[in-house]
């Protein structure tokens, strides 16, 4: 055999094997199929029928000897090589057969004509078997499809990476069109470059074809509306504010099986919050909402403004962390108020437990005081708990809140979930259900029990799971 015998493989080949490179890996084994995640457009004529298939130990242009694969997508394949010439290890990417060759050209020469650091680099494009093969960085840190459980601090640090790349990308006078999170690669120390141009364009040309990953797309790509050089690139944007809300929540704003319900949705839908997800995401809110914008004029796109206020937002995220959270317990019956507190104080003695035992006294603490979580109970009389979860939810940051009862019904549960509402306790109130229903409403609080499981005295989610990884459900 040629090249490297792959059994007795270099030192450089013991390198990390979930290696991602070049943007050929694809979310196509990822939740619900590949329908709605794999970048698609429309096929070249005339390609080549046979498909360049790289092998283990195999040389490409005389130089670089192929390791093993490491992802393959709608456009092509990735392989990790190492360079014998200088002695570093590489990314090759070759096209599948049904794209056309010049492809990789134009990718090529959009990754030379700008040089960052949270840009993927291109070193060569070469000739192997009559076809074009691309030689570019290998990051051995993976992509973010591969980023299990990020902490805020985390998804901050990615998303400003990825602002820093479109920053240089855009000052380029490039568009990506494709950003999404098999597209951001990360390094071993953590940083972050955008990778898999294969869809750029400059920003002064017209792009008429529907192209791009359909989880990602911006309204204006989705209905064909044509703007000007000044917004197009726009659609990097609304994506960063998709993937924004992929790392804060662990779901995307919009999902749907059927494609192009998906991208009705883009074009028709609001997104929720982020904080609807978990409340301490608040100071994220309108951040995201700026670059889910439908409208192109209107959405998010000054780099360092964006920049700065992410870093404001995550500044009120941390000065909230250390807050006493306030807790209003709306509650007419004194028994069952002292049975609550007195849980409420062993279980998250940070806390400042408000009691109030009319509605109009609640609605006055809410007026006044920013309050962290609301627990109201339905029996208040002439439907206070509707009226006490509604002042809630205008507050300027809204509190969660939940509902405690004496005797429901998952009907009962349904319509107040419909409404907000974050969990439902029932009498008695065993310490299980209300730790967990705690670390999911305050989750800056020190509890001192660790409940993982959900109690069934507890009606409805109490935990929120957020996970990024590839083909992996928390």
């Amino acid at each position: 055999m040629t090249g490297v015998d792959v059994l007795s493989r270099p030192a450089w080949s013991t390198l990390p094997v979930r290696l991602v490179s070049g943007g050929a890996q694809d979310r196509t084994t990822m939740k619900k199929g590949a329908a709605e995640d794999e970048t698609w457009t429309a096929p070249a004529e005339n390609a080549a029928e046979c498909p360049l298939v790289l092998g283990c130990g195999e040389v490409v242009a005389g130089g670089y000897h192929v390791v093993e694969p490491l992802g393959r997508g709608a456009a092509g394949r990735v392989y990790f090589a190492f360079d014998d010439r200088l002695q570093r290890p590489v990314a090759l990417k070759v096209l599948e057969p049904h794209r056309d060759p010049r492809e990789l050209f134009r990718e090529g020469a959009s990754m030379a004509r700008v040089e960052h650091p949270n840009l993927v680099e291109v070193f060569a494009l070469v000739q192997h078997r009559d076809r074009p093969v691309l030689v570019m960085e290998l990051l051995v840190g993976g992509s973010l499809l591969d980023v299990e459980n990020p902490t805020v601090e985390q998804s901050v640090t990615y998303l400003d990476g990825i602002l820093a790349g479109l920053e240089g990308l855009h000052a380029a006078g490039l568009v990506h069109r494709d950003l999404k999170p098999a597209n951001v690669l990360l390094g071993a120390s953590g940083e972050v470059k955008l990778s898999d141009f294969g869809l750029v364009v400059p920003m002064e040309a017209e792009v008429p074809q529907l192209e791009g990953t359909p989880s990602y797309c911006a309204p204006e790509i989705v209905t064909g509306t044509r703007v000007g050089p000044s917004l197009r690139g726009a659609v990097d944007f609304y994506a960063l504010g998709v993937i924004a809300h992929e790392l804060f929540t662990g779901a995307r704003p919009f999902d749907d099986e059927d494609t192009f319900a998906l991208l009705s949705r883009h074009v028709h839908d609001r997104p929720p919050p982020v904080s609807q997800a978990r409340n301490e995401l608040t100071p994220f809110d309108a951040w995201v909402a700026g670059l889910l914008e439908k409208d192109p004029a209107v959405r998010s796109t000054d780099v360092r403004a964006l920049r700065s206020e992410l870093a404001r937002a995550f500044g009120r995220y941390r000065a909230g962390l250390l807050e006493s959270p306030v807790v209003l317990h709306v509650e007419a019956d004194d028994a069952s108020a002292a049975e609550l507190a007195d849980r409420m104080q062993r279980l998250c003695p940070e806390a400042r437990l408000i009691r109030a035992a009319t509605t109009d006294a609640a609605l006055a603490v809410l007026a006044s005081t920013t309050v962290g979580l609301v627990v109201v109970s339905f029996e208040l009389p002439n439907q206070g708990a509707l009226e006490v979860s509604a002042a809630a939810r205008s507050c300027p940051i809204p509190p969660a809140w939940v509902v405690t009862m004496r005797r429901g019904s998952v009907r009962d549960w349904r319509l107040l979930e419909s409404l907000g509402a974050k969990a439902c306790l029932t009498e008695p109130y065993p310490t299980e259900s209300l730790d967990a229903v705690l670390r999911h409403t305050l989750p800056w609080c020190a509890l001192r029990a660790r409940v993982a499981a959900t109690s069934s005295d507890v009606i409805g989610p109490t935990s929120v799971p957020v996970s990024l990884g590839l083909g992996k459900k928390s």
